[in-house]
C-alpha cells in the first residue's frame, strides 16, 4: 500500500498554513488516530480517533508547565497513526523528526519560513535544530503566500509544493514539483 507522507506547510503570518492542515487533515481515512499539538487550539478535525492536546503555561508559583515538547514526546506512547504538530518553532520539532526516523508516517505540521529552501534552514538551525541526516523522511515542503489581486484583495495561495529529495544523507535535495 501507499504509506502516508510527511509533510511541513510552510509560509509567513497569516498566509493560511493552519487553514491549509484543517484542510489536508479532512484526507485522513477515519479509522486513524490522531494527536494532534497546539501552542493555541485552531485546528478542527472532521476525525473520530482525535486527540488534541493542547500546551499550559507555569502556573502563578511556576509549576505545572507543559511544553509543546512534552506533548510530542507523551504522543508517541498513544500509538499514534498521525502526529500533527500545529506550529513547529523549537525543541518540539527535532522530537517529530525523531519519531519520523523512527517509523512514524503521515506526520504533519506548519513552520513560518518564505521557501521550501528556506524552511529546510530553519529546521536544521537554533532554536529547532535537526541534524541534516534527519531530514531524509520529510517527504514534501507545501510553501502558502498571502499575494495581493486586483480584484479578490488579498488572497492566500500555495505557491510552491517541494519534495524533499534524500540522494545524498548529509544534504537533502529539493525538487520543485
Amino acid at each position: 500500500g501507499v504509506l502516508p507522507a510527511n509533510v511541513l506547510i510552510s509560509g509567513g503570518t497569516a498566509s493560511g498554513k493552519t487553514t491549509l492542515l484543517n484542510i489536508f487533515c479532512s484526507f485522513i481515512p477515519t479509522n486513524e488516530r490522531i494527536i494532534s499539538i497546539e501552542d493555541v487550539a485552531e485546528l478542527n478535525l472532521p476525525l473520530e480517533h482525535w486527540v488534541r492536546c493542547e500546551v499550559r503555561p507555569a502556573s502563578i508559583e511556576g509549576t505545572g508547565e507543559i511544553t509543546m515538547n512534552d506533548l510530542v514526546k507523551n504522543s508517541l506512547r498513544m500509538r499514534p497513526d498521525r502526529i500533527i504538530v500545529g506550529e513547529i518553532r523549537g525543541s518540539e520539532g527535532y522530537t517529530m523528526f525523531t519519531a519520523m526516523n523512527t517509523g512514524h508516517r503521515g506526520c504533519c505540521g506548519t513552520v513560518h519560513a518564505n521557501s521550501a529552501r528556506e524552511t529546510l534552514i530553519r529546521l536544521t538551525n537554533p532554536p529547532i535544530n535537526v541534524p541534516q541526516i534527519m531530514l531524509a523522511p520529510l517527504n514534501f515542503i507545501i510553501m502558502e503566500n498571502r499575494l495581493h489581486d486586483k480584484r479578490k484583495g488579498t488572497i492566500r495561495r500555495i505557491t510552491e509544493f517541494a519534495e524533499v529529495v534524500a540522494i545524498d544523507v548529509e544534504k537533502p535535495q529539493l525538487q520543485v514539483l
